[in-house]
């Protein structure tokens, strides 16, 4: 075997192995730090997860799509500013009504973990513009308008969920 210190002082040093030494040796040092590598979850597994509410949304573009799954791996991460971000930028995308739904139903809900209850309010209202009978977007309108304090409206709001779907 080779020692470090021989790859070193050596007259014409073998980089190669030099780099795969250092390699080795960082790996090494990591190990025993116990620094760990953050391992990410593959958003695919939120198009299960989310069929309901994804429904069809971007079935015909997969590039959109993978973004807005990435989306919804950053609400999951409790991270809404970034998950907003990323669905602003997928909004544009939108040429359907379940690509428009998808997209402001997560945003919607980023903007409560927020606590920008009137923004979400706003985003559930527009949704409902392209889907009338979206039964999750009526119940949590009616959770956010209880919020904002407009219990009428909050009321109206389950009375039309549970008029779409009695099981919300």
């Amino acid at each position: 075997t080779i020692t470090i210190w021989q790859l070193l002082f050596t007259e014409e040093p073998d980089f190669r192995l030099l780099s795969k030494a250092f390699f080795l040796f960082v790996g090494y040092l990591l190990a025993i730090s116990g620094i760990k590598r953050k391992r990410s979850i593959n958003p695919m597994i939120y198009k299960q997860k989310y069929k309901e509410q994804l429904r069809n949304a971007f079935s015909s573009d997969g590039f959109s799509l993978r973004r807005l799954l990435k989306a919804i791996a950053l609400y999951n991460e409790n991270k809404p500013a970034k998950a907003i971000a990323a669905l602003d930028k997928i909004y544009k995308n939108c040429l359907y009504a379940d690509d428009f739904c998808a997209v402001l139903l997560f945003k919607a809900l980023c903007l409560e973990e927020q606590g920008n209850y009137y923004e979400a309010a706003e985003c559930y209202k527009e949704l409902l513009e392209h889907d009338k009978t979206h039964a999750t977007a009526w119940s949590n309108l009616g959770l956010v308008y209880q919020n904002l304090g407009r219990g009428s409206d909050s009321l109206e709001a389950y009375q039309i969920s549970i008029q779409y779907d009695p099981t919300n």
